[in-house]
């Protein structure tokens, strides 16, 4: 009763109140976060070692046993998944779902620094990484470039489109699959090598002490203070010929008599071939709050405006995550229109009356409207189970617009006016229905001259509410 008062007393108001939420709607759907899963956390953590050469049956006893003696000793740990293969190690640690990660996170890597010293050498730095379902490549970039071996692209995609890319919004990191990473190749003779009296590690230290980044201070008297820059770092075939291994007889034995260097490439791990050529993927990465729609738009449109580009490179986009999104929102669109549709269809069947198909076709869609528009605003943190809970929704909107609609009808579904209600204003006579049934009198006399039985006045046939008795008037008369 509270609320048809309200709503015909104050008609102004309630048009505005729809009209912002219908305006809220607007604005809360075109923010609303759209994913491709839910946002939950995997309990696990994975511990990765590399160890370059060694046999599997190797990296088991050296790397894998040790690291899992390590992490046993974390608390809550629920299960423990190894893999050793050649070169790697990887090491699945599990929990109960629901525990805080960031505490054995602390642990494990504590406890993998503490025995790390005393892993074999050659092996290189733990890492220990969360399992994040983000980390999963929103969008697949192929380019290809007609001219170009697969060197040529990988030093392009690395230069001059990753870090473009990893500038638009939403977009975390930006990876390279296949090509050829640029490596100077030092081939050393046996025999030149032993004729000299040196090894490979010789070698390997003389390149790393040549290869080193070294500050070169500065140049200081009464008037200026000049920073010095010397280079440091072998960046050509020639650098690397003139690193001096050792001297025999005060005579300097360089790279370049013991070995020949070439510029060339890593060994190929990955082939990418686009239409037959050499070409390279690159995987873009969002940021674990960012719209995976909206970072895929934001990938299309900054495509063909990449600067640094020489002619002829192609980049297209192989494979996104937003196809099955797009796909999902529109099956849910038409499968909304069609309850809709069936909603109007099954009202006007078991009550053919066309002001019951307007109140339902104002109410479902403001229903709709407003619980978009109060969901991210009145969502409040259950801080003891760590959930989300939402705005009351459609139902409940409805139901208003449903009690307005009884309040103001007689039971045969048609406002209908008896004959002392045709002289008051329409709002007044709304509120006099919306009234429970009572017991009304009009007494003349101390005498009962004629009772009779009136039909209630509230809708009953939805089956929302028990029926209430008939309503009594009685006319007393001498």
């Amino acid at each position: 009763m509270f609320l048809t008062r309200a709503a015909v007393r104050n008609p102004i108001l309630v048009l505005m109140v729809c009209i912002a939420a219908v305006v809220l709607s607007q604005i809360a759907l075109a923010r609303l976060p759209v994913d491709l899963f839910p946002n939950i956390t995997v309990p696990a953590i994975t511990v990765a070692t590399g160890y370059s050469g060694a046999s599997p049956e190797d990296v088991e006893r050296a790397v894998t046993y040790p690291l899992e003696q390590a992490v046993t000793r974390v608390a809550g740990v629920q299960q423990i998944l190894s893999t050793s293969r050649r070169g790697a190690s990887t090491v699945q640690v599990w929990f109960d779902w629901g525990t805080d990660l960031n505490v054995p996170e602390v642990e494990i890597i504590q406890n993998v620094q503490r025995i790390a010293r005393s892993l074999p050498d050659g092996v290189t730095q733990p890492s220990v990484l969360k399992f994040d379902i983000s980390n999963i490549p929103v969008a697949q970039v192929v380019v290809s470039a007609p001219g170009m071996d697969a060197r040529q692209l990988y030093q392009l995609a690395t230069d001059t489109i990753e870090p473009q890319l990893e500038r638009l919004p939403g977009v975390s990191t930006a990876f390279v699959n296949g090509g050829l990473v640029r490596q100077f190749n030092i081939n050393v003779d046996p025999q030149r090598l032993a004729a000299v009296g040196l090894s490979l590690p010789d070698v390997d230290n003389a390149v790393r002490r040549y290869n080193a980044l070294l500050p070169s201070g500065s140049l200081r008297n009464s008037q200026i203070d000049f920073q010095l820059k010397v280079p440091t770092l072998l960046r050509d075939v020639t650098a690397i010929r003139q690193v001096v291994l050792t001297s025999k007889n005060g005579v300097a034995v360089h790279i370049a008599d013991i070995a020949d260097v070439a510029d060339a490439a890593a060994d190929q791990t990955q082939i990418v071939k686009v239409n037959g050529q050499p070409g390279i993927t690159m995987g873009v990465v969002r940021q674990p709050s960012a719209n995976i729609v909206g970072v895929v738009n934001a990938l299309r449109a900054a495509l063909p405006r990449l600067t640094g580009l020489p002619p002829g490179v192609a980049m297209r986009i192989a494979f996104d995550q937003s196809t099955y999104i797009r796909a999902a929102i529109q099956s849910l669109t038409r499968e909304a229109l069609i309850g809709g549709f069936l909603t109007f269809v099954v009202i006007l069947v078991f009550l053919p009356n066309l002001w019951n198909l307007f109140i339902i076709g104002i109410g479902l869609p403001l229903s709709v409207a407003t619980y978009l528009g109060d969901r991210p605003l009145s969502r409040r943190r259950d801080r003891g189970a760590g959930e989300y809970h939402p705005a009351p929704g459609a139902p409940g909107h409805l139901g208003a617009a449903g009690s307005l609609r009884r309040d103001a009808r007689g039971r045969d579904g048609s406002l209908r006016l008896d004959g002392d209600d045709r002289g008051r204003l329409l709002p007044r006579r709304v509120l006099d229905r919306g009234r429970p049934s009572a017991l009304r009198a009009d007494v003349s006399h101390h005498r009962v001259r004629d009772v009779r039985l009136l039909p209630g006045l509230d809708d009953r046939r939805s089956g929302l509410e028990p029926a209430a008795p008939p309503r009594a008037q009685a006319r007393w008369g001498a």
